[in-house]
C-alpha cells in the first residue's frame, strides 16, 4: 500500500514509505518496557558455551528503559573495565525489557562475583563461559513479544500477521536506528561524510525535536550540556574534529551506519515504486559496496552527496529486500493479547509493529 501521505510521523524522517495493508489494530500501542520484550538468540554451541570454564565470561543483561550504551557504561563503571573490552552482539531498544548478552575476557576479571548487578533498570548475571571470542555471526536472531491490552483485536491482529507471514515486509531499518526522541543519527552521519563539522555540531547541540523532554529542550537553548551525555563529551572538547572522532569511536560509527540505513530505506522505496512488492525478494547492496553506485546514484543526487564521498566512509554488506517473521504466535492470556515472533538478526520488530498499528504506534513522550 502506498499511502497518499506519510501515515506515521516518523515515516518521512526515516524514509519509510510503504505498508502491506490498509488494516490496523484499533487501539493505541505505547511502546514500553511493560509491553515490549526482546531476547537475543545466541549460537551457544559454536561459541563452546560451558558453565564450568572457558576464555570469556558470559553476562546475561536484563535491562529496562535504558539503551545498550548506557548499560555498558554502568557495567564498565561497576567492574572498572573499559567499555571496549565488554563485547556485545547487538543494540537493543531502550523502551523495552531486553535480555542480551555480554562477553568479557576472564583474565580481565579478578572476582567473577563482582560482575553481578541488581539495580532498578539493569540486572547483570554471570551465567557461564565461552571457548572463543563472540562474533556478530553468533547472534542468530531475536525473539520478540508484544503485549496488548485489547483482546478484542485478536481477529484483526491474526489477519494482519497472516498477511505479513505470507507476503513479507520490506526490510526497512526501523525507527530506533535513527533515534526516537531525536531522529537524527542519519543526518549526523551525512554531515560526517560531507566533512561539515560545523553542521554536525549545530545538529547535535542545538537542534530540538518535539519528543525530547522539556528540560532537554531548555538545556539546548541555554547551551547547557552537562546532563546530555554525548553532547557533553562533544562540547567539552575544544577541537571539533577531535571531538567528532571521539564520539564516532565511542558509538562504533553509529552515525555513518545510520545514514547508510536511511539510503537503503530510500532504495527499497524506489524498488517498490518501479517493480512492486515481488522485486523485494532480492539481496541489495548497502551504499558502501563497490557496485552499489547504479542503485543509489539518483538518490545521491537528491541528497547532494557524491558516490566518491560516500564510499570513503561506508561499509559493504548485502541485505535481503524482504523479511518474514519466524514462528509467529497470537494468543489471549489474562485478558491481554500476546503477539510473539522471531526475526533473524538485522531485522526490526518496529517494522512489524508499524504494520500492525500504523499511526497508533506511539513511543514514550510521543505527542498525539
Amino acid at each position: 500500500m502506498n499511502p497518499e501521505h506519510y501515515i506515521h510521523p516518523l515515516d518521512y524522517i526515516c524514509g519509510l514509505k510503504y505498508y502491506l495493508t490498509m488494516k490496523k489494530l484499533k487501539c493505541t500501542y505505547i511502546v514500553s518496557s511493560k509491553n515490549f520484550i526482546v531476547e537475543e538468540l545466541i549460537d551457544w554451541d559454536n561459541l563452546g558455551f560451558s558453565t564450568e570454564d572457558g576464555n570469556y565470561i558470559v553476562l546475561r543483561i536484563t535491562k529496562r528503559n535504558i539503551d545498550t550504551f548506557q548499560a555498558l557504561r554502568i557495567i564498565s563503571s561497576k567492574i572498572s573495565i573499559p567499555e571496549k573490552n565488554i563485547h556485545i552482539l547487538g543494540l537493543k531498544d531502550r523502551d523495552s525489557t531486553a535480555i542480551q548478552y555480554a562477553f568479557i575476557n576472564k583474565y580481565l576479571v579478578n572476582n567473577i562475583g563482582d560482575l553481578s548487578i541488581n539495580d532498578k533498570n539493569i540486572i547483570v548475571e554471570p551465567i557461564g563461559y565461552t571457548r572463543i571470542k563472540p562474533r556478530k555471526k553468533h547472534l542468530t536472531g531475536n525473539k520478540f513479544a508484544l503485549i496488548i491490552n485489547e483482546p478484542r483485536e485478536y481477529n484483526r491482529a491474526k489477519q494482519i500477521m497472516t498477511a505479513i507471514t505470507e507476503k513479507g515486509l520490506p526490510s526497512y531499518y526501523g525507527y530506533q536506528r535513527f533515534g526516537i526522541k531525536r531522529p537524527n543519527t542519519h543526518i549526523l552521519g551525512k554531515y560526517i561524510i560531507l566533512r561539515r563539522t560545523d553542521l554536525f555540531a549545530k545538529e547535535l547541540l542545538r537542534s530540538i525535536y518535539p519528543l525530547e523532554s522539556i528540560q532537554s529542550i531548555i538545556n539546548r537553548r541555554l547551551g547547557i550540556y552537562d546532563k546530555l551525555y554525548y553532547e557533553k563529551i562533544f562540547s567539552h572538547n575544544k577541537n571539533p574534529e577531535k571531538a567528532l572522532k571521539t564520539l564516532s569511536n565511542m558509538l562504533n560509527n553509529l552515525y555513518i551506519d545510520a545514514y547508510s540505513s536511511y539510503l537503503y530505506n530510500l532504495l527499497l522505496n524506489k524498488v517498490i515504486d518501479f517493480y512492486g512488492w515481488n522485486k523485494l525478494t532480492t539481496r541489495y547492496p548497502m551504499p558502501g559496496c563497490i557496485n552499489s553506485e547504479k542503485y543509489y546514484k539518483d538518490l545521491l543526487v537528491k541528497e547532494n552527496i557524491t558516490y566518491d564521498e560516500l564510499i570513503k566512509y561506508t561499509k559493504c554488506w548485502y541485505r535481503e529486500g524482504l523479511f518474514k517473521p519466524i514462528n509467529p504466535s497470537i494468543k489471549i492470556e489474562n485478558n491481554r493479547l500476546y503477539i510473539s515472533f522471531i526475526l533473524e538478526k538485522g531485522y526490526y520488530a518496529t517494522i512489524i509493529m508499524r504494520e500492525l498499528f500504523k499511526e497508533n504506534l506511539l513511543f514514550t513522550q510521543t505527542l498525539s
